[in-house]
């Protein structure tokens, strides 16, 4: 908070209200990547794909978490577009 600088972190814990050390968090939605690895699942039983050729898949859904005390707090601003593409806000 001292340095102005934003911390970034892999767990939305960490943007919490509860820790707050975090302005920003972001992880995988475990339950898209669930549904995910079940398209990759019925695709390689179904279809025949080789594991080969259904290959990696990195994750396609996210969740994040922006802490806006913590934001205000160390003046990081951030436009309304940019706003409404987050999935939580703790105020």
């Amino acid at each position: 908070k001292k340095m102005k600088v934003p911390v970034i972190a892999p767990l939305d814990i960490l943007a919490s209200e509860k820790i707050g050390v975090a302005v920003f968090a972001v992880d995988p939605d475990l339950v898209q990547l669930g549904v995910q690895a079940a398209g990759q699942i019925v695709d390689y039983f179904e279809n025949n794909t080789s594991m080969k050729s259904i290959g990696f898949e990195p994750p396609i859904s996210i969740k994040s978490t922006l802490n806006l005390r913590v934001s205000h707090e160390i003046g990081w601003k951030l436009k309304n577009d940019k706003l409404r593409r987050i999935t939580n806000i703790i105020n």
